[in-house]
């Protein structure tokens, strides 16, 4: 299995989006399935998280049977939604996203919004003038009809994902994972189809369109004659997982962007800038309680490593570097924030070789409270870093790894980020930042002209740019 996850993260992005095109036919009820597989694609053969041994296989091919037979385990009747509201995606139970789709609601007016989302729990978080369902909850298929049209495209699917493997000499066992999943991509064009019928939105607005289930999602409306626009809701790292763009328009949040999506070959008339809702200027929590509730250091600087999923021996590569930079250094504390799909007790290993890093999960503490607490923030390709810029804090790019910067290296270019190839480097360019106050002065000033380009608006501002964007296009 070890030699398979060394082949999958080594793949080049140019195959993998073969493969999504190549996908693009048969088309199923004239929906190019390919583009509803994208996440999965870039999942498997770029971080290589998917289980690829023989006992995976045979578990994924009972499940595609089970599927083809059954149906989805979990599928719920839907809840009454008022017709004609203007339809909102929720992919997750995360502030970030709550941060991203909330305040447009508060914009067009909760009564005049439905949500869908990935879970039960984020009912809970919606006005309750707001209508919502899950994506559990739409239009029961009708079995035997989905097995016909499935049927008509499964032959050339599985001949397309058969010579595609051999010719990037890729191992067997995967056939049946992108099979299964194409089994249930093609459920769910079929499933949204009803459920566009039923409720008859007047727009839909998608927080991550490329995500599985909202890419079949936008994909029916469009079909349907819906207007789709997509939120954007993260930096394009890596950018070619933002293209095609499948809605009818992407509302980018500065000019970085908009230009990165140009640059990828969309049409400029679908991109408009509106900034981000999501993010703040205005540094609300306070530094001194935020470092008492997590028990950081109340006095001296605290310097903030921000992961993202790696192949774990990549992670190691990172995690180590910074505790080598800071393990035993007087003048400061080092902290660790893990990326949302990360938890500590994976990396107790690591962990107990650092002892001084204090290493905290993502839902410990909001983006804000770790600028207010952190002075520094170091990563290798993360948005974080966007994040830490917009609020004044700098960052450093700890490029330790074989994978490019990405994102990263667009901060040492455009945002003058300082680079570090190794912990010594690290730890000197750290020091620098707070020996000589001229220094810290011309980063701050590269950051600030930076963060222009990057987002256009903030907050409240953003989402009224957004809404009105929104309005634009829904149906009366």
């Amino acid at each position: 299995m070890e030699p398979e996850q060394r082949l999958l993260t080594a793949l080049p992005s140019e195959a993998i989006l073969e493969l999504e095109s190549l996908l693009y036919e048969p088309r199923f009820l004239d929906v190019p399935i390919g583009a509803t597989l994208k996440d999965l694609l870039f999942g498997v053969f770029t971080v290589g998280s998917r289980p690829l041994g023989h006992a995976a296989a045979l578990r994924a091919r009972l499940g595609w049977w089970r599927f083809c037979w059954r149906g989805p385990r979990k599928q719920e009747a839907i809840p009454r939604l008022e017709t004609g509201r203007v339809l909102l995606t929720l992919l997750a139970d995360t502030r970030r996203l709550y941060e991203l789709v909330l305040p447009v609601i508060a914009e067009l007016e909760p009564r005049h919004c439905n949500v869908i989302g990935g879970g039960l729990s984020i009912h809970q978080k919606l006005p309750p003038e707001t209508g919502f369902c899950t994506r559990y909850q739409m239009t029961e298929v009708d079995l035997r009809t989905w097995r016909l049209d499935y049927g008509r495209c499964r032959t050339a699917w599985h001949k397309t994902i058969r010579q595609w493997l051999h010719r990037h000499r890729l191992p067997s066992a995967l056939f049946v994972h992108l099979a299964y999943a194409l089994a249930v991509r093609s459920y769910c064009v079929a499933g949204f189809f009803q459920f566009l019928d039923r409720i008859q939105p007047s727009a839909v607005v998608a927080d991550s369109e490329h995500n599985h289930p909202w890419s079949s999602l936008v994909l029916t409306a469009r079909q349907r004659g819906i207007p789709t626009v997509q939120m954007i809701h993260g930096v394009l790292d890596p950018p070619y997982t933002a293209v095609p763009l499948l809605s009818d328009v992407a509302l980018c949040w500065g000019e970085q962007q908009r230009e990165q999506m140009i640059e990828l070959g969309t049409d400029p008339g679908r991109l408009v800038v509106t900034g981000c809702q999501r993010l703040t200027r205005t540094m609300r929590p306070d530094s001194r309680a935020v470092r008492a509730r997590l028990g950081l250091p109340a006095e001296g600087p605290i310097i903030m490593l921000a992961t993202n999923p790696r192949p774990r021996e990549e992670w190691r590569k990172l995690f180590f570097a910074f505790g080598e930079a800071f393990q035993d250094h007087p003048g400061l504390a080092a902290v660790v924030r893990l990326h949302a799909s990360e938890k500590e007790n994976e990396h107790r290993e690591e962990c107990a070789r650092y002892p001084a890093l204090r290493v905290l999960e993502n839902q410990a503490w909001t983006v804000e409270d770790a600028m207010a607490a952190c002075d520094v923030v170091v990563i290798h390709n993360s948005g974080l870093g966007n994040d830490a810029l917009v609020l004044g804090r700098l960052v450093v790019l700890l490029d330790v790894l074989a994978a490019p910067l990405g994102n990263g290296q667009m901060l040492a270019d455009r945002a003058g980020s300082p680079v570090a190839r190794t912990a010594a480097e690290l730890r000197q360019v750290v020091d620098r930042i707070f020996a000589e106050p001229n220094y810290r002065r011309q980063l701050h000033s590269q950051a600030e002209a930076y963060v222009g380009w990057f987002c256009s608006a903030f907050d409240q501002d953003a989402a009224r740019n957004v809404a009105a964007e929104v309005r634009k296009r829904a149906r009366p």
